[in-house]
């Protein structure tokens, strides 16, 4: 199925879509709007949206924000900015994970080696080195509230957000799930 243009779902009231191998904004009504700039484009969230491109002085891609007037809010600075949830966007920097909230400003240092997007005020975050490197490394995911503070500790093998209530969690090679509480709900018995 070789089709030149493909879209993707709006948020609000603005899709990406791509073609000829560049992706664009449009509006509800199919028409381009703001101007592309940016090799990688972000879905909108309260009017901002992470954008990114590559960036030869420091070879790697570059990523920062955009309102929904296509201005540059955020300085393409962060090497990864996956965009928001609960008001708050996770972003790496020096490899290491931080948030901002929607102005910019940091409001958790980047001090992690791995950090998801918040969901419910909580996000699961890893402290160790090499969390790329499944079952070899000395990675240990938890969880945080939007003030930083770890309120899981840090002692599973790979941990996500929370859906439903639950958080996959991964501990000696078992999957289970784990409450807000950090509490077992589903043992770790799975592979």
């Amino acid at each position: 199925f070789d089709e030149p243009f493909s879209l993707y779902e709006f948020s609000e009231g603005v899709a990406i879509v791509s073609l000829n191998g560049k992706e664009h904004y449009i509006d509800n009504k199919g028409n381009f709007i703001l101007p592309n700039n940016y090799s990688i484009l972000g879905r909108f969230y309260n009017g901002y949206a992470a954008v990114g491109n590559y960036d030869e002085a420091s070879q790697k891609q570059l990523y920062g924000l955009i309102d929904k007037n296509g201005n540059l809010v955020i300085d393409l600075m962060f090497e990864s900015m996956p965009g928001f949830s609960d008001e708050l966007v996770d972003f790496e920097l020096n490899d290491k994970h931080g948030y901002l909230d929607i102005n910019g400003a940091i409001v958790i240092s980047p001090q992690f080696a791995d950090a998801f997007p918040f969901r419910h005020g909580i996000a699961a975050i890893a402290v160790g080195d090499d969390c790329n490197q499944a079952y070899k490394s000395t990675c240990k995911y938890g969880f945080i509230n939007k003030s930083g503070e770890i309120i899981i500790n840090p002692k599973y093998d790979l941990a996500t957000r929370f859906n439903e209530g639950l958080a996959f969690a991964l501990l000696n090679k078992k999957v289970g799930y784990i409450n807000m509480k950090g509490e077992t709900i589903i043992p770790f018995q799975f592979d």
